[in-house]
């Protein structure tokens, strides 16, 4: 087995696939996704494409007051095939390598949404240097917008 984890949780080229295959940081993740089964995590790092959970993370639970799928347990099952979505959540995070989880939702164990900003920099500061969006009237004619700084 390598001594790089990075290497070992490759388990595919495309990525972990079953979770003997995720890496120490993969797996308290998961298991936090897994054993919560609904919530979101808010504030995590990523460095090097690895979660970090702690320094400023915050776990945001949410309960189910609808009556709707009764949680399941899976607390006994260390070793099982990852869902897509939990491929799809590590394969992205790969991907971005450095950045910022502003919210990691997740709904019966899996992963739904992802917002991430990165950390080199790369993104301007101040909201007022993204363009602003052309509003248009239902005519389809252009409208100008008032708040525009002419």
């Amino acid at each position: 087995m390598p001594s790089d984890e990075r290497t070992a949780s490759l388990g595919s080229p495309r990525g972990p696939r079953t979770t003997e295959h995720l890496t120490s940081a993969q797996r308290a993740l998961f298991r936090v996704m897994r054993d919560w089964q609904y919530g979101r995590i808010e504030n995590m790092r990523v460095e090097r494409g690895e979660p970090v959970l702690g320094s400023g993370a915050r776990l945001v639970r949410i309960a189910r007051l609808d009556g709707g799928r009764q949680r399941f347990d899976t607390a006994g099952e260390e070793q099982c095939q990852l869902k897509q979505e939990i491929h799809n959540l590590f394969e992205e995070l790969t991907r971005l390598q450095d950045c910022l989880v502003l919210r990691l939702e997740f709904r019966n164990g899996l992963p739904m949404r992802l917002e991430t900003v990165p950390l080199d920099g790369t993104v301007s500061e101040s909201i007022g240097d993204i363009p602003r969006a052309e509003t248009h009237s239902p005519r389809g004619s252009r409208k100008v917008n008032s708040t525009s700084n002419s």
